[in-house]
């Protein structure tokens, strides 16, 4: 039996791309590059911004304890305090308003002078600082005064009222005045993070025609 000559096949070569094809190959290429670098703006601005949000919450927080300190007793941060004692001389460091207090019960009436005698003016009021509550408040500048309660002085302690968050609140004061810098730099560190990769995804990365 004779033999079969041999088959000859033709093979067809994939196309090469065309001029068409790398030109919209190019102009998808630089859209893309584009995307990618506003990518890369947002995350760069994003950072930034959260790492200055965190930074100043935590200064801020430096900045309200460099007038409180950590009783080692107790271990609780606590508002600088004014004690008038026996004398009842305290030395009031800024100028500001100043609220009569007796952390374990109510302060007796008092009356303050200064240190030639005359009468400050003392008036009770609602302090929001205070979580509402009603205490004897007054104006002082920086400098001594004499304060005398009915009974004496026993357990009584001044506070300037711009501390009395501290005091009613504890640490909790000073968490709710940091707190939203860093949810703000939290969040501003997760938008430099996830944005950035839905404005240029690698899926829309340009393939090169083959």
């Amino acid at each position: 039996m004779p033999e079969s000559s041999p088959r000859h096949v033709t093979v067809t070569e994939s196309p090469q791309p065309t001029a068409a094809d790398m030109h919209a190959y190019r102009e998808q290429l630089a859209a893309f590059r584009k995307r990618k670098n506003w990518a890369l703006v947002v995350g760069i601005v994003a950072t930034v911004l959260a790492v200055a949000s965190i930074a100043l919450g935590g200064a801020l927080a430096l900045g309200q304890f460099n007038t409180q300190f950590l009783n080692t007793r107790t271990g609780e941060w606590v508002a600088q305090r004014h004690v008038p004692g026996a004398s009842g001389t305290v030395s009031l460091p800024d100028p500001g308003r100043y609220a009569i207090t007796k952390p374990d019960g109510v302060a007796p009436a008092c009356t303050v002078a200064d240190m030639d005698g005359t009468a400050v003016p003392v008036a009770m009021e609602q302090l929001p600082e205070a979580n509402g509550k009603t205490l004897q408040v007054f104006d002082a500048e920086k400098a001594t005064y004499t304060v005398t309660c009915e009974g004496g002085q026993s357990g009584v302690v001044v506070f300037a009222v711009d501390d009395l968050p501290m005091v009613v609140n504890g640490w909790v004061s000073e968490l709710a005045k940091v707190a939203p810098f860093l949810i703000l730099g939290v969040a501003l560190l997760v938008v430099g993070r996830i944005v950035p990769r839905r404005i240029a995804p690698e899926s829309m990365r340009p393939v090169i025609p083959s």
